[in-house]
Order: structure tokens, then sequence, then C-alpha cells
């Protein structure tokens, strides 16, 4: 049996009074007994820590399973919809133009309604099943009882415009979508067709939708533009004199700061517009010139969402159509959210479709 030693023999300077005693001696006297010790310590926070994640994991598998249970006894947590896509061929400017087609419809509805729907910048033709908002939108018919229509999702890329046909090469996809692209959805795709038509667009496809109804109200019988890309700051200077140009890019500037936009963002609607007219078309081809002078009471149900300073200033455009209809007396909801662009109200838009 080895002699008692104390520590303070060894480390006079030390006051071992500040720190645990038995500490010091298994560190110094003992070290078997410390690895032990340390050893035990290990094992006991492992274990703890071992029970922990075991929790945890039990815990996410009852969530799931208890969110799986619920989705089975509630069809309206389950977005049963039949989608199928397909190319089709068209004729624009004398050559073949493919657009992508995707046809959507709720599985548990029966009507042969039809509802265009046109995505935004940068989307493509499965949108409609994308966005949760739509989901939303979805699961409210299916509780409001309303017989979901058949959705068409049309697209001709990322980046395109139902301009009219003018003098750039881009422009004439109103016409192609109007007297090829509708017929054939109609007759070909959904060869039961009832006659009646919704149609909803989201900032660019707001702006292609805007384009469509406006010059043929009789075709539809409501009409939802969420943010749309009506766009009312100025697309192109009015002259290209240098006074004309520093006068654009400060009236530019003071629409960007007075609804907070984004310049850069800004861009992206000019680029557009640019591309498919020219400035004297723009003047009289942009939504907001077709909209006074078409908009009138005989208009069908429109529904107008924005976003609260929209970070591509398109906030103050689409005030101005929702006032514009609203003061030729058409039957106009008007919905500001705040948020990301595009955001919307899917509960509103909803009911507004299924009144």
């Amino acid at each position: 049996m080895r002699p008692q030693t104390d520590f303070q023999d060894h480390y006079p300077k030390l006051d071992t009074r500040l720190i645990p005693h038995r500490f010091f001696r298994t560190a110094v006297v003992d070290p078997l007994e410390f690895a032990v010790l340390n050893f035990k310590q290990r094992a006991a926070r492992d274990l703890q820590l071992l029970t922990v994640m075991r929790l945890a994991t039990i815990s996410f598998l009852l969530a799931t399973l208890l969110l799986s249970l619920t989705a089975a006894a509630d069809p309206g947590a389950r977005d049963i919809v039949d989608t199928q896509c397909t190319p089709a061929t068209f004729t624009f400017h004398q050559k073949p133009l493919t657009a992508n087609i995707c046809v959507h419809r709720q599985t548990e509805s029966k009507s042969r309604d039809i509802l265009y729907f046109f995505h935004g910048l940068g989307e493509d033709e499965r949108n409609w099943i994308k966005k949760p908002n739509y989901k939303t939108v979805r699961a409210d018919w299916r509780d409001l009882g309303f017989a979901a229509p058949v959705v068409i999702n049309v697209s001709f890329g990322s980046l395109w415009l139902l301009a009219p046909l003018g003098s750039k090469s881009a422009s004439g996809l109103y016409e192609v979508f109007l007297n090829q692209v509708m017929p054939y959805v109609e007759h070909q795709l959904v060869p039961d067709f009832s006659g009646h038509r919704y149609l909803i667009g989201m900032s660019m496809g707001g702006f292609n939708a805007a384009q469509i109804a406006l010059r043929n109200p009789a075709l539809f019988k409501k009409v939802a533009l969420l943010c749309p890309a009506t766009v009312s700051f100025p697309i192109y200077p009015k002259s290209q004199s240098l006074a004309d140009h520093v006068a654009f890019h400060r009236e530019l500037e003071k629409y960007w700061w007075r609804n907070h936009a984004n310049p850069f963002l800004m861009e992206a609607p000019m680029y557009l517009a640019r591309r498919y007219f020219t400035a004297a078309e723009w003047e009289r081809e942009g939504p907001l010139k077709v909209a006074e002078r078409t908009l009138n009471s005989n208009f069908p149900p429109l529904f107008i969402s924005a976003v609260h300073h929209d970070e591509y200033g398109l906030e103050e455009s689409d005030r101005a159509l929702a006032t514009l209809a609203l003061n030729r007396h058409v039957n106009t909801e008007w919905d500001l959210v705040r948020g990301a662009h595009c955001d919307f109200n899917a509960h509103q838009l909803a009911s507004f479709l299924a009144d």
C-alpha cells in the first residue's frame, strides 16, 4: 500500500481550497482512478445525447405519421390534379413555333369550363401545380363546392408577350394565341368545352392576360390580373435628343423613388416592352392605353392584385388600372397586399372565381 501524499507538499504555491480536492488528488496522485472517472462522465454525457436524439427521431416519426393520417382523412389536404403536358406547333411569321401546353384537371371535378393561366417571367407551363398559392386556391374550391375548371397553362418560353403584330419581329404572338392556340385547345385538348372561359395572368402573364381580355372581353366570364406588368413608367425617351434622354432618366428616377422600386428590376419590363413594341406602338398598344379605349360596364368581373412597394415598380400602374376600371363601372375587386413580388391573397382569388 502506497503512502498517502499531501498535494500541497508537491505544489505549496497553489491554494487547493479554491478547487475541489478530489480532482487534484485523483489527477495527480491516482491517474488510473481519474481516467476511470473521466470515462464514466463521458459515457453518461453520450448516453444523455443519445437519449435526446432518440426522442427527437421518435417525435419526427410521430409527426410524419400524424400528417399522413390527416391528409388521408381530409381530401382537401391532398392536391389531386391530373396534369398532362404536350408540345404543340403553330405558325408564326410563316415559320413553325412550338408552345408547351399543360392541361390540369382536378380529378373530382366534372367541369367543362376552361381557365387560361399565363405564367410570369422566367417560369413555365407547370406553374399552376408548382406554386403553393394555387394549391390553396384549389383546396378552397373544394371547400366551396366549386367545380374546378380545366386549367390550360400555355408557355412560349420563359420570356414572351402577347403583342399584336407590329414592326418588331417578335410581335404577333397575340394573333397566334387568339387564332391558333385557343381553337386548338378548345377542339383538341378539351373537346367537351362548355363555352365558359376564365383568365388568370401573373406579372408578365398579367400583361398577356390584359392584352387578351381588354381586346376581347366577351370571351371571358371572369378575369384575374395578379401584379400585372401594366407599366406606367416611361419605356422610351420622347426623342433621341440629349435633353429628352436626361428628362427620361430623371422621370424614371422619380418613379422608382416614389414606388420604393428596384431600378435594376425595373429594367425587365422595360426590356420586354422594347423587344415587342416601338415607341409609337407602345403609346398606342400598351395595356393602360388599351384599357382607356376599351374598359366599360360590359367588361367581365375583374380582380386586380398588387404588392405594396412592389420591387418591379408595378403597384402604381396596377392601381391606375384598377382605378380606371372602377371609374368605368367595371365590377372590380382591388387587393393590395404586403410581401414579395406577386404575392397575393389565394383565398380571395379562389372566392372571386367561385362566386
